[in-house]
C-alpha cells in the first residue's frame, strides 16, 4: 500500500544519506524512482542531492508553487512506483497536498526528507504541511556538542550567533549551520 512518508532532523542528522540508503534499496528491488529537489528559488545549476558522506545523485528541480500532481511528478502520466522529494520543507501547503493526491488516487510512495524548523524554531511551510498529512513520521538526531542529542539547528554567522526572527535559507561562505539540543540551542539564540 502506497503511502506518504516525512523524515526530518537537524543539519547533519543523516537525512540526505538515509536517502540514498533508501534510493538504493528501492532501485535494488526494480523500482522506478524518480528523484526531486524542492527550491525556494529558481535554480540556474544543475539540480542534485548530495549527502556529507560523498554520495551525490542528479535530481529534478521542485520550484515554490509549481505543480506537482498532475504535472511534474508524472508528465506523461506516468507515474514512478517511488517518488522521493529532498528538502521538502521548502515545499508549499498546496504541493503537499498534491503529493496526498499522487499517494492516495495513483498508489506512488512518496518519501519526504527535510528540517522540521528554521534555525528560530519556526515551522517551515512544507515541514508543517507534512507533519499534518504524512502517514509515517520519522526523525533523525544529530549529537549536540554537548552530548545530548541534537534535534535543532543553530545558525552563526561569522560565528556570532543570530537571532532576529527571519528564516535562513541557504548556506553561504559566511554561514554555517550545527546541530544542537534545545538547551545549547537556547543558550546559543540568547533566549
Amino acid at each position: 500500500m502506497a503511502t506518504l512518508h516525512f523524515v526530518y532532523g537537524a543539519m547533519g542528522a543523516g537525512k540526505s544519506h538515509s536517502l540514498f540508503c533508501f534510493f538504493d534499496q528501492a532501485t535494488r528491488a526494480s523500482q522506478k524512482c524518480a528523484l526531486f529537489v524542492a527550491s525556494p528559488t529558481a535554480s540556474t545549476t544543475s539540480p542534485s542531492v548530495s549527502s556529507r558522506t560523498g554520495f551525490s545523485n542528479p535530481a529534478h528541480p521542485l520550484e515554490t508553487g509549481e505543480v506537482l500532481y498532475p504535472g511534474a511528478l508524472c508528465p506523461t502520466g506516468d507515474c514512478p512506483n517511488i517518488v522521493i522529494v529532498d528538502e521538502a520543507q521548502f515545499l508549499t501547503r498546496a504541493q503537499v497536498r498534491q503529493l496526498v493526491q499522487l499517494v492516495h488516487k495513483e498508489g506512488v510512495t512518496v518519501r519526504c526528507y527535510g528540517l522540521r524548523a528554521d534555525v528560530f524554531g519556526n515551522s517551515f511551510e512544507g515541514s508543517a504541511a507534512l507533519m499534518a498529512v504524512a502517514d509515517t513520521m520519522q526523525e533523525l538526531t544529530h549529537v549536540c556538542g554537548c552530548g545530548a542529542i541534537a534535534t535543532r539547528t543553530s545558525n552563526t554567522h561569522f560565528q556570532r550567533p543570530t537571532s532576529d526572527d527571519t528564516t535562513a535559507l541557504v548556506d553561504t561562505d559566511s554561514t554555517s549551520y550545527r546541530a544542537e539540543c534545545s538547551r545549547c540551542w537556547i543558550a546559543s539564540m540568547g533566549l
